[in-house]
């Protein structure tokens, strides 16, 4: 996110609602909408993360308000944004680094959490893809995972998706190319993320200019 401002207090009027001298009406909208407390800080810590912090406004805390309020959140940030293939990185993200008391749950580095698109509760895995320099261009690897005989190995005996980000026509922008591993089940989504683990690493043997640049 950091890469598509130039200031930290861009991103801050963009999910307070600051423009054309009206502030704040987008914080009141979203606080309106899912009856949660929704704060940002004050100021800028040159350097740090952003925290944003979400509470429930009822005398008894509650989770589906907050689940609101997370969604608001999320759809904010990938307006602000702008890059439909780096969206499922910072969803994923987002919950990775949650903290307080809606610590989203993992099991063995499979992460639940809500999907942006369905709102269902899915389990993800996420890693990074390799790439090469040619000419000062980077070029991502990732396309061998998408091939039909890998797809169909990779997912053989259980539901899963494998979605790589890697290619001209889903390149990230805002961050480095990545594979997104997304099931219902983190059983199913870790021996899926096994088997990538292990491609990638094949991949790698065999060519041997690739490698990861972060």
């Amino acid at each position: 996110v950091s890469k598509n401002c130039e200031k930290h207090t861009d991103l801050k009027d963009h999910l307070l609602g600051n423009h054309d001298g009206i502030l704040g009406y987008k914080q009141r909208e979203m606080a309106s909408t899912s009856r949660c407390l929704i704060n940002l800080p004050n100021g800028r810590n040159q350097g740090s993360p952003m925290i944003i912090t979400i509470k429930s406004n009822s005398d008894i805390p509650s989770f589906p308000d907050v689940r609101i309020a997370i969604r608001l959140v999320v759809k904010s940030l990938i307006e602000f944004i702008g890059d439909p293939a780096s969206e499922r990185r910072l969803v994923h993200e987002l919950a990775m680094n949650a903290q307080g008391t809606y610590v989203f749950t993992q099991a063995e580095g499979a992460l639940r959490h809500e999907c942006h698109i369905t709102h269902k509760l899915v389990w993800t895995k996420l890693f990074e893809l390799p790439s090469t320099v040619t000419k000062g261009k980077l070029k991502p690897h990732g396309k061998f995972l998408l091939m039909d005989d890998v797809q169909e190995w990779l997912k053989r005996g259980v539901d899963c998706s494998v979605e790589a980000y890697c290619d001209e026509i889903c390149i990230p922008i805002l961050s480095g190319p990545y594979v997104l591993v997304c099931g219902y089940n983190p059983a199913d989504v870790n021996v899926v993320a096994g088997r990538v683990a292990h491609k990638i690493e094949k991949h790698m043997q065999t060519h041997r200019y690739c490698q990861f640049l972060n």
